[in-house]
C-alpha cells in the first residue's frame, strides 16, 4: 500500500506555483512542475497528504491511512535530503579530480585572497611538499 500510494502521489503534478496557490502558500520566484510527493518534501511549507487530499480528491484515501500519510511524509523527506547530499557528493567527487599544475604560482594576484594568503603562508612549506 505505502508503494502504491507514493506512486499515486509521484504521478500527480502540477506547477509548483500551482501547486502553492492551491495550498494557500506564498508564491514563488521560479516555478517548476512538482509532484505531489515533491510538495510533500517542502519542509518549510510543512505540507502533509490531509493538505494534499483537500485540493485533489483522488488523493483522500492517501489521507485517510494515517500510518502510510505519515510514512509518506517521512519517506519524501528523506528522498529530498538524501538527492541533495548525492549532489554534494558528486561536487565533492568532480573536486577531487581536479589536478592542480606543479608549477602554478600560488602568490600571482589573481589567485589571492586574505583567507588563501594566510593559509598559504602558514602551510607554503607543506604544499612545497605535497608538489614535488
Amino acid at each position: 500500500m505505502l508503494e502504491k500510494a507514493t506512486d499515486v502521489l509521484k504521478s500527480v503534478k502540477k506547477g509548483s506555483n500551482e501547486w502553492r496557490k492551491l495550498l494557500n502558500l506564498p508564491i514563488s520566484k521560479a516555478s517548476n512542475f512538482k509532484s505531489a510527493f515533491d510538495m510533500l518534501a517542502m519542509s518549510n511549507d510543512n505540507i502533509s497528504c490531509e493538505d494534499l487530499a483537500k485540493i485533489d480528491p483522488s488523493l483522500k484515501w492517501i489521507s485517510s491511512e494515517p500510518q502510510i500519510a505519515q510514512r509518506i511524509k517521512i519517506e519524501a523527506l528523506y528522498e529530498f535530503f538524501v538527492g541533495e547530499q548525492m549532489k554534494d557528493v558528486e561536487a565533492v567527487r568532480k573536486e577531487e579530480m581536479l589536478v592542480i599544475p606543479k608549477d602554478i604560482d600560488y602568490f600571482q594576484k589573481s589567485l589571492k585572497c586574505l583567507q588563501v594568503e594566510l593559509n598559504l603562508d602558514c602551510f607554503y612549506d607543506l604544499i612545497m611538499l605535497i608538489l614535488d
